[in-house]
C-alpha cells in the first residue's frame, strides 16, 4: 500500500513538539489507528481535541476510542478551519543525518503496551 492509504500510524517518542507538526496527517483520510504518546506535544492544552478535528478519520487515538462528545468538543473549539493556518506554530521539519533525539526506553514500551491492554 501507499504510505497515503495507510490507516494505522504509531509515532510513538518522535520529539514531536507542536500541533503544527501534524498537519500533514490531514492528507491521510483513510487513517483510524494513531498512537503520538511520548511525543512532547501531546501535553499541550486540547491535544487531543486538535487532533480529532484535523484527523477526523482517526476512531482511535493513543490507543483510546474517540467519542461523539469529544467530536462534538473539538468541533466546537476548532470549528474553523482558519484555526489551523493562523496557528502561531511552526512545523518542524526532518533533518537529515540529525542524531535521534529520544530513543524508546523500556519504561515507554512498557506505558504503550499498558494502553493497549486498556
Amino acid at each position: 500500500k501507499q504510505w497515503y492509504q495507510r490507516r494505522v500510524a504509531i509515532t510513538a517518542g518522535n520529539s514531536l513538539e507542536e500541533l503544527s507538526d501534524l498537519q500533514g496527517l490531514q492528507k491521510l483520510t483513510k487513517l483510524k489507528y494513531l498512537s503520538l504518546m511520548r511525543n512532547p506535544l501531546t501535553t499541550k492544552p486540547k491535544y487531543r481535541l486538535y487532533v480529532i478535528h484535523y484527523c477526523p478519520s482517526v476512531r482511535v487515538l493513543d490507543y483510546k476510542r474517540i467519542k461523539l462528545q469529544e467530536r462534538n468538543a473539538a468541533k466546537k473549539i476548532f470549528g474553523n478551519k482558519a484555526a489551523l493556518t493562523s496557528s502561531p506554530e511552526k512545523a518542524k521539519t526532518f533533518v537529515p543525518g540529525e542524531p535521534i533525539k529520544k530513543v524508546q526506553t523500556t519504561q515507554d514500551k512498557e506505558a504503550i503496551r499498558a494502553a493497549i491492554a486498556k
